[in-house]
């Protein structure tokens, strides 16, 4: 059965037929409505919606600051604008779209007095650089229940100084679950790694173990990796909470890169990828196989996939067509608790709207619905989301349990964001011109990974101090 047959049709947009060709497609009839979740409780909180909205004496328009993938250009009116505008008569919905740098785009809006309402926050430091509002007052007056939402990931990507700054509309993150080719762990005669995030027997060494017997040449070249997609951007800002350690205190201030901890994660690490040669480096991919690391996992030529949400999509659509992809919960570390690299995203009001009660409106809006995730591709945002988004993207249970979903379920308790590197207002700084060349050296094996740590404390100490003095 496709994903058109199993699609759900009850709670789906009347406007939308269709998942295919990675996009969900707008059917040519059919009057838009809501996709709420949530049951009963969903349903209190459009009542109370209904209540709240802002009294407007004539239409206004809110501009939302935000991104498109390559599915949503094709379903994005439909499945978020026109239902949106429908719940809130008197408003109307523009697309700001960023180009570039994220970051620059908006605070040049800012600076330049053309802030947009609202801002899609993908990037936490924007929170510290005083770019969107707080919206404690808000929360309180209209009495919104936070607690369907992840509280770790709320608090490292929305919350700072005690407040808050932004509601969630998806979850998003480097490697919430693992993708896993359950072909070539039979034929390696390996067990699969166990659908309990909890289990102790799916330790790391468990993990190099297992990739480094995955990995498999041909000619002298690498003809199957273990891993595929731990980009120099993954290991800098994800890797290390998995060992428990940090690149920066939790002053938000202090760079520790030399602490033993930290040190210790990356030797991991560039063991697997020099020694073993278990993990394709960058560039390596395209070289050998001309494509980029998540098409070639779907081309079966790695056994386990690092991805963001946004590339589960292809892998969806990749079983559909019978490839033999399942879940996996990611190794534990040193980690007190299981890790899922699942993150937030969210909108805040920006520092200078003409129209923030809209804006305030649309934020509600997307925290109560499953519209943008599902536009868009990527994850469920509160724990009474899940069934029906795992309905209307995966379809019946039979296939939710094939594929493992459960994995993907329980992946929202266990999420643990991103690093203080990456809520830093130093980040792109660090990334360019620390990491990128840094983690270029250790790969190649031109340096140890002690040396290279310490060799950058200073130099990142000093991007952090002038980000913070800035």
């Amino acid at each position: 059965m496709d994903i058109q047959e199993r699609l759900s049709r009850r709670r789906l947009l009347g406007g939308v037929g269709a998942l295919s060709a990675g996009s969900l497609l707008l059917a040519a009839c059919g009057q838009a409505t809501t996709m709420e979740s949530g049951g009963e409780m969903a349903e209190e909180e459009t009542a109370k919606e209904e209540t709240e909205k802002p009294a407007m004496a004539e239409p206004v328009e809110v501009q939302w600051l935000t991104h498109h993938n390559s599915r949503q250009l094709d379903n994005v009116d439909g499945l978020v604008k026109e239902p949106f505008e429908n719940d809130n008569p008197g408003i109307t919905l523009k697309w700001i779209i960023w180009t570039g740098d994220r970051r620059e785009f908006l605070l040049t809006l800012v600076a330049g007095g053309q802030a947009p309402d609202v801002a899609w926050l993908t990037d936490p430091a924007l929170t510290a650089l005083n770019a969107v509002q707080a919206i404690d007052d808000r929360v309180a007056k209209d009495q919104i229940d936070l607690s369907p939402f992840p509280q770790a990931a709320m608090d490292a990507w929305f919350r700072r100084d005690g407040q808050l700054f932004a509601l969630p509309n998806q979850s998003g993150g480097d490697w919430p679950v693992a993708p896993t080719n359950k072909r070539m762990y039979e034929e390696a005669g390996l067990n699969l790694p166990p659908t309990d995030w909890t289990d102790p027997d799916w330790t790391f060494d468990r993990f190099r173990s297992e990739m480094k017997r995955l990995t498999k040449e041909d000619g002298g070249k690498t003809s199957q990796f273990g891993l595929l997609g731990a980009s120099p951007v993954y290991l800098f800002i994800d890797w290390p909470n998995l060992f428990d350690t940090e690149w920066i205190a939790d002053d938000n201030r202090t760079v520790i890169s030399d602490d033993p901890a930290l040190v210790d994660a990356y030797e991991q690490f560039f063991d697997m990828a020099v020694q073993d040669r278990s993990v394709a480096k960058p560039g390596q991919v395209n070289d050998l196989f001309g494509t980029n690391y998540r098409t070639a996992f779907v081309e079966e030529r790695g056994a386990m996939l690092r991805s963001a949400p946004g590339g589960f999509f292809m892998i969806l659509e990749a079983i559909q067509r019978g490839a033999p992809f399942v879940y996996s919960p990611i190794f534990r570390g040193t980690s007190a608790r299981p890790v899922s690299h699942l993150n937030l995203d969210g909108n805040g009001i920006v520092v200078g709207s003409k129209q923030p009660d809209a804006g305030w409106a649309l934020i509600k809006w997307g925290s109560r619905t499953i519209n943008w995730a599902i536009s868009r591709g990527t994850g469920f945002h509160r724990v009474d989301f899940f069934d029906e988004w795992a309905e209307n993207i995966y379809g019946d249970k039979d296939f939710q349990a094939e594929v493992r979903l459960e994995v993907y379920r329980d992946a929202l308790q266990y999420a643990v964001p991103a690093g203080r590197s990456f809520r830093s207002a130093a980040y792109n700084q660090i990334r360019d011109q620390l990491i990128t060349p840094t983690f270029t050296d250790l790969y190649e094996g031109k340096v140890t990974v002690q040396e290279a740590l310490r060799g950058m404390k200073a130099p990142m100490q000093a991007l952090v101090d002038e980000a913070l003095a800035g």
